[in-house]
């Protein structure tokens, strides 16, 4: 009982996890990278050496999504890219300013780097089905109205839940404090009976936290739906 409670302590722990990095390429001025958690959002900027460096502080861990202002300005769109706030430490990011944050060198906390990689694994499916589609049937397969456009997109997304799923497996661990937040990313696409087996494997603690309890409310909800 006594490892219980030091357990939830631990997993409950204020969390102020530095977040640092060199960063190479030019800015164009565009040096600034933001940190966004529900409604609320912060920013450090990058020096002219390629230096950043932020502080965040959190009361458990956490999902929050990063992205550059180098992208808004110069590439016209913003591409938000998911980190997980595993515990106090730091997390070193190392990236080229037009590769992105994905292509990003990652060292720090073990299930913030292993997010990180499943993160950077899920945005290059769509690329991957993409080429296969285009293998397959053909490069005008990807334009709606085309005569194999329906097998294309039948093809995608049975490939598309294939890969998610095989991914899923490889990453997902139930004692690891990110395990809540992968599920809560896989309700729509796991079925009842898949949610509720990952969800029974969480830890005890894990299951005391916000993030379970999200999750925990969904199950529910599909099991008698409104």
């Amino acid at each position: 009982m006594a490892l219980f409670f030091f357990s939830l302590n631990t997993l409950f722990a204020q969390i102020d996890l530095k977040i640092k990095g060199k960063v190479t390429g030019d800015t164009k001025g565009f040096n600034k990278i933001y940190i966004v958690k529900g409604q609320s959002q912060d920013s450090t900027v990058i020096s002219p050496d390629g230096e950043y460096q932020i502080t965040i502080t959190s009361e458990a861990p956490d999902v929050m999504y990063f992205y550059l202002q180098y992208d808004s300005k110069v590439k016209g769109y913003v591409s938000p890219f998911s980190l997980f706030i595993e515990k106090t430490g730091t997390l070193q990011l190392d990236f080229d300013i037009d590769k992105g944050i994905s292509s990003a060198r990652i060292n720090g906390p073990a299930r913030s780097v292993a997010y990180f990689d499943y993160s950077k694994s899920k945005q290059s499916i769509h690329r991957r089905i993409n080429k296969e589609i285009t293998s397959k049937f053909g490069e005008e397969a990807l334009k709606e109205g085309t005569t194999n456009f329906e097998k294309a997109m039948d093809y995608f997304e049975k490939r598309e839940t294939q890969l998610n799923d095989s991914l899923f497996a490889k990453y997902f661990n139930p004692n690891g404090a990110d395990a809540p937040f992968m599920l809560l990313g896989r309700v729509s696409r796991l079925s009842l009976a898949q949610l509720e087996h990952n969800y029974s494997q969480l830890s005890a603690p894990l299951k005391e936290t916000k993030a379970a309890k999200q999750l925990y409310e969904k199950i529910t909800s599909k099991k008698d739906p409104v």
